[in-house]
């Protein structure tokens, strides 16, 4: 094993529930793998005979994408002729990481869109929960994001720095391109995001469920389930001025 953190066993392998095309009888997956270098990648095998299908594997690869710092440990999803991977952190909150997605057409070849909407000092706010993307019968995307943990503070979990909200805490909605849905900005994050932030009682601990569409329900360690909605979402605003006790943000 190998250790990115110094608490963390290392897990090299494959840890996300891997995901079947029915229409074609192909399996895929994605796993750490260290040789020759360090870095993720996603396997397609033919459920007849275990081989390699065409165009895989395929390494995940993007700008500023460092495979040290995320763990790939929610499921994969299948949907618009494409695979789609979410990434988190090493055992919660370990370390530099930011909360990734990547697509690959189900034909193989490359990643061919990215989504990661921190910038700056802005950190964490991992897709970890194992049940992962979440995938509507339109072809939109949900993903469930947990504790952002800012560096522009010292590394303290305030959802705005700089007038820019980490997307800590939330449920964003992406069209099958990655590109963050403009109906949602910016997006559900809970009104008691103080109750969710400091005991690190986070929105990531599972993925959305559907409800009726376009309804989404994401309990959270809470068991508190919401469900925020185009017409309705539960929104958060910046600027903030950094957390202290007793102090939460206010939704509109």
């Amino acid at each position: 094993t190998s250790s990115f953190c110094s608490f963390n066993p290392g897990h090299i392998g494959i840890m996300g529930t891997p995901v079947i095309d029915p229409a074609t009888n192909i399996l895929y997956a994605v796993g750490l793998v260290t040789s020759p270098t360090l870095r993720y990648r996603m396997f397609a095998l033919n459920l007849a005979d275990g081989s390699n299908a065409a165009g895989f594997p395929v390494d995940l690869a993007w700008s500023g994408f460092v495979a040290s710092g995320q763990n790939q440990r929610a499921a994969l999803a299948l949907a618009n002729g494409h695979v789609y991977v979410a990434f988190g952190g090493w055992l919660g909150d370990c370390g530099t990481y930011h909360p990734w997605v990547m697509s690959v057409p189900t034909m193989g070849g490359a990643v061919d869109h990215a989504y990661q909407p921190q910038s700056g000092c802005q950190n964490g706010g991992g897709i970890w929960g194992p049940s992962g993307i979440l995938a509507d019968p339109l072809g939109s995307l949900y993903v469930s994001i947990g504790n952002g943990t800012d560096n522009c503070y010292g590394g303290h979990v305030f959802p705005c720095a700089n007038n820019l909200w980490d997307h800590g805490n939330s449920v964003i909605k992406l069209s099958p391109t990655l590109a963050e849905a403009s109906s949602w900005a910016p997006h559900h994050s809970p009104a008691n995001l103080f109750v969710f932030t400091f005991p690190v009682t986070d929105h990531g601990s599972i993925g959305p469920a559907l409800r009726p569409h376009p309804h989404t329900t994401p309990p959270g360690k809470l068991g508190h389930a919401r469900t925020p909605t185009p017409a309705h979402p539960h929104r958060f605003r910046c600027p903030h001025p950094p957390f202290h006790s007793g102090h939460q943000p206010t939704p509109f």
